[in-house]
């Protein structure tokens, strides 16, 4: 039923899928497609990403895209929010070709109607910047000192301290945008 929970499905393996990418795409430079009433996103989840995708809808009525097919490889949070935002406004059944990791998985997967994973494909999610603030809280300490027992053998004699001056409200600002 539409709109009452996500649908996920695996979906078997074609020939025209092995001639296909087999990892997911990170370029820089994603590749945005609509054929018919598909939205097809190709690449890392970043600014040109966005700009590309609203390029690519701008004269499209939103009730035209019904499916999409993604392959990422995922990319920057402030982005793949916008990017799942407007997915979240064409709520089109989702595929993932070979890949949908990170801010992929994060901001767009969830904001389909459905998914498919094709054989050989993933659904992939790893640490966020929440999982910062969590870790920070179960260890009973502050984000910022926790952030710098992660960075100190990182540091390679770069001033600690200034780079959390700027990383510690970088991420919280993250964090409450996610």
């Amino acid at each position: 039923m539409p709109g009452k929970g996500l649908t996920l499905a695996i979906a078997v393996a074609s020939p025209a899928m092995a001639d296909g990418p087999s990892r997911p795409s990170s370029s820089p430079n994603p590749i945005v497609t609509v054929e018919g009433d598909t939205l097809t996103y190709n690449g890392g989840n970043n600014a040109n990403g966005l700009s590309v995708l609203e390029a690519a809808l701008k004269d499209i009525p939103r009730d035209q895209i019904t499916k999409m097919v993604v392959n990422s490889g995922g990319g920057d949070t402030n982005s793949g929010i916008f990017i799942g935002s407007i997915i979240s406004d064409l709520k089109p059944d989702l595929t993932i070709e070979t890949g949908c990791f990170s801010s992929c998985a994060y901001f767009i997967a969830p904001a389909a109607h459905s998914i498919t994973i094709r054989e050989g494909a993933f659904l992939g999610w790893h640490g966020n910047d929440r999982g910062l603030q969590i870790v920070a809280d179960q260890e009973g300490v502050s984000l910022r000192d926790h952030l710098a027992t992660m960075m100190a053998d990182r540091a390679n004699g770069a001033d600690l301290d200034a780079y959390l001056d700027e990383a510690v409200p970088a991420v919280a600002a993250l964090i409450a945008k996610e």
